[in-house]
């Protein structure tokens, strides 16, 4: 992901589930052929009225995914906060560790990891 997309943050490398990351590439594909456009400037996520979308109209966007799917209480935030704790009790299985949760989710401190992730009282019975 570039700077320019990336809030300014910089430059970063996201991971990509396989299916997920071929269905990307046959979409840039079928864009670049239909539309003509420059892979370097273009944007993932765009709308009727927009070769642009802000975030904030992305964060409706995804409400109303959600809604018609029948998920209630279902935020783009929710779902992050779902991803950052399932990705803690994988880690873990995994041979991986707080630190690349924390930097899986961009976030600038383990603390503010940590308020992102749910406790799990059923495991936490097991391991007593």
């Amino acid at each position: 992901m570039t700077d320019k997309a990336s809030k300014g943050r910089g430059v970063r490398v996201i991971p990509l589930n396989l299916q997920l990351r071929l269905k990307l590439a046959d979409l840039l594909e079928s864009e670049h052929q239909y539309h003509s456009i420059d892979i370097a400037t273009s944007h993932v996520i765009r709308n009727e009225r927009s070769e642009k979308t802000s975030s904030q109209a992305i964060v409706h966007m995804f409400a109303a995914w959600c809604a018609d799917v029948g998920l209630v209480d279902c935020s783009s935030h929710s779902r992050r906060r779902i991803f950052t704790t399932n990705a803690a009790r994988k880690f873990s299985s995994v041979g991986g560790s707080f630190r690349d949760v924390q930097a899986l989710a961009e976030h600038s401190s383990l603390a503010v990891t940590q308020r992102y992730i749910d406790g799990n009282g059923d495991a936490q019975m097991k391991v007593v």
